[in-house]
């Protein structure tokens, strides 16, 4: 046969209806995966943030709190100049060391917090209450930072704890000095022996020249800012959609094709490796289909002289009470008997046998037997000389 004479193959669009109606969800699923993966390959989501955020607290070490054992209050020492001048005098040269060591600006801020004071109430020597305002403890320095990278934040805070440290033992250093200056001015107008301010002003001097501004990290918090996304095109998601229902349709088609199920009549009147087609029995048009597919048995029973009609399910989901209740009453008013046999994989040998002496008919379920079933069916009963009629096709009630 040439190519010119070979048959083309004709396109059911009954099956393909069939696929679709059981299939449709293909279609969506197309679409939104050809859609996300078009999104995901345009969009830039960005793995790494734009900006880290870093908070770190450093807390003083109290330098002054020795100074009790030689009765000085530490809270007579006043830093020259005050913390206040200290920090703007450090975010003014730490910011300029902060470039020139990393070559770049980078933005941090420095704060401390107002120190905690607290009221002790006691009596006198008169018995008369005082109140007495003392500081609780040394307050601590966040440093906050916003850069690129956590390295990068956490250089240039070193860099502003160090001036911070600088800063603050300079100002603990004055503030000692400037005091002893004043116990020198007393001890130097007074003819007494003043032992216990010459004791004080010895402490004091040994303690400005032992400032260090030593400053210990006390907690640190990192923060990742969010990234983003560039806007995807409209056009992406209608190309997207497209591709997903080409693609869709392709998949609906290949199913048609190698779907083995019988969806139609039709299915089963092509196929030439299947048993005669006798007909198909539908709700609608019961009663009427019954009478066609039995005038066809009846015709084939007085050729062959067999009044028994075994019918054979394709599958075990095929119901075969329905048919012999559609049947029963026209089949005996034509001289016929039916017989209901299980599947040919539940069948006795004995079965198998005395079917041999009878019209065989398989029953096919529409949508649901397949053409495997029925062909296997067939071959099974073949071989035991059995005398399959034909196949019926039979449209399952809902």
């Amino acid at each position: 046969m040439g190519p010119l004479t070979k048959e083309i193959p004709e396109i059911d669009f009954r099956s393909i209806w069939d696929i679709l109606r059981l299939r449709w969800w293909i279609f969506p699923l197309c679409v939104v995966v050809c859609v996300g993966l078009l999104f995901t390959q345009e969009s830039n989501l960005q793995s790494t943030p734009t900006s880290v955020l870093v908070a770190a607290t450093y807390g003083p070490r109290n330098e002054m709190s020795g100074l009790s054992l030689y009765g000085i209050d530490p809270t007579a020492v006043r830093e020259f100049p005050s913390f206040q001048n200290q920090l703007e005098s450090v975010r003014e040269q730490a910011a300029k060391a902060v470039e020139d060591q990393l070559g770049q600006p980078v933005d941090v801020s420095v704060s401390r917090p107002e120190q905690q004071v607290s009221l002790i109430a006691a009596a006198d020597t008169t018995g008369k209450q005082k109140l007495t305002m003392l500081n609780v403890g040394e307050p601590n320095y966040v440093l906050t930072c916003n850069a690129s990278t956590q390295e990068l934040c956490d250089q240039a805070i070193e860099i502003y704890v160090k001036q911070l440290s600088i800063s603050r033992a300079d100002g603990i250093t004055n503030g000692l000095r400037k005091l002893a200056d004043d116990v020198q001015k007393v001890l130097d107008s007074s003819q007494d022996n003043q032992s216990q301010l010459t004791l004080q002003r010895n402490a004091l001097m040994t303690a400005s020249a032992s400032a260090t501004g030593e400053m210990q990290l006390v907690s640190e918090i990192v923060e990742a800012q969010c990234g983003t996304i560039t806007t995807v095109h409209k056009s992406t998601y209608i190309f997207g959609a497209i591709a997903g229902l080409l693609i869709a349709a392709l998949v609906v088609l290949q199913l048609t094709y190698t779907d083995d199920k019988i969806r139609s009549a039709r299915k089963l009147r092509s196929s030439t490796s299947t048993p005669v087609f006798l007909g198909e029995i539908t709700s609608r048009n019961a009663g009427a289909e019954v009478r066609q597919v039995l005038a066809g048995l009846v015709t084939r029973s007085r050729v062959t002289n067999q009044t028994l009609i075994s019918l054979v399910p394709a599958d075990t989901q095929t119901d075969i009470d329905h048919i012999v209740g559609l049947m029963s009453d026209d089949a005996k008013s034509n001289g016929l008997a039916l017989a209901k046999l299980p599947t040919v994989n539940e069948m006795t040998v004995a079965q198998i046998v005395e079917s041999a002496s009878t019209l065989t008919v398989i029953i096919a379920r529409k949508n649901s037997s397949s053409l495997t079933a029925v062909r296997r069916a067939e071959e099974v009963l073949a071989r035991s000389n059995n005398n399959v009629v034909g196949v019926v096709l039979v449209t399952p009630t809902r």
